[in-house]
């Protein structure tokens, strides 16, 4: 069981809920120096150097809700194996960014870094052990919000919601570059321009997602053709017609003749 593993469960006592937080081991750290053991966070005394300012808001606003419902304060003994488990995580820390360092000095020329940054790369490689390694994984595997691909700086700026689409086209070409990066570890220089021809199709699909939709002129309807049509009726509606119709002596009635004196007159 490593120190950040066994911290996180004996702080479990002291706050509830921690686990959940999802922290990596230098946030973990700063929490424990925020919150400290006495009834009131931030009053630690093992925060003298001030560094409860590192910790993020929502933290702070987690380790508060988290209070409210439970405040229990450790054991001196407890506490004592806390803080010695807090230097052990900080040494594992310190050999990890070490060995990250030393890894980042191999990738001097790779298809993989085409892709992403050095620190990304590195932590895959340190994940699943080498470049060999890497380059046998599904990249299905690099999907979770846990695996260093998530924390990429690329991916971090684009969107939220076009984020699990650039992804999944970002962890296929990885597992890619990474093949072609072990096939020709033996070659005196290893070509990077597959490496850069896929960044550009990967951005230029995610900003053809990213983009508005076209904006089309709406235009009006055309007016639209009426046709007269031909009424037709039987004999029977030509007689009703006839019927309704003026005779000749009412049509003349209803003609007014002016200057023609009236035989009334």
């Amino acid at each position: 069981m490593s120190a950040y593993t066994r911290l996180l469960q004996v702080f479990a006592r002291r706050l509830p809920g921690v686990s959940g937080f999802n922290l990596n081991s230098n946030e973990l750290v700063q929490l424990i120096e925020y919150v400290g053991n006495s009834n009131e966070p931030g009053s630690s005394p093992i925060n003298s150097s001030g560094s409860s300012s590192a910790l993020r808001k929502d933290l702070q606003l987690q380790v508060q809700l988290a209070f409210a419902e439970s405040n229990s304060v450790l054991s001196s003994e407890e506490w004592n194996l806390v803080l010695k488990l807090v230097d052990q995580v900080k040494q594992e820390e310190d050999a990890l960014q070490e060995r990250l360092k030393g890894i980042e000095e191999q990738f001097q020329q790779s298809n993989v870094l085409q892709l992403v940054d050095k620190k990304t790369a590195s932590q895959l490689v340190l994940k699943y052990g080498s470049i060999e390694n890497l380059a046998l994984v599904q990249s299905d595997q690099l999907l979770s919000n846990k695996s260093p691909l998530y924390l990429d700086p690329w991916i971090v700026s684009i969107p939220q919601q076009f984020r699990k689409q650039a992804m999944k086209m970002l962890a296929g070409k990885v597992i890619l570059a990474a093949r072609m990066d072990v096939h020709a570890e033996n070659s005196v220089e290893i070509d990077t321009g597959p490496g850069k021809q896929w960044k550009r199709e990967i951005e230029d699909r995610i900003a053809k997602l990213m983009a508005p939709p076209p904006s089309y002129k709406q235009k009006p309807l055309p007016k639209p053709i009426v046709k007269s049509l031909n009424k037709r009726g039987g004999k029977r509606i030509k007689k009703a017609k006839e019927k309704q119709k003026l005779s000749s002596a009412s049509l003349e009635q209803n003609i007014m003749k002016f200057g023609v004196p009236s035989k009334l007159q």
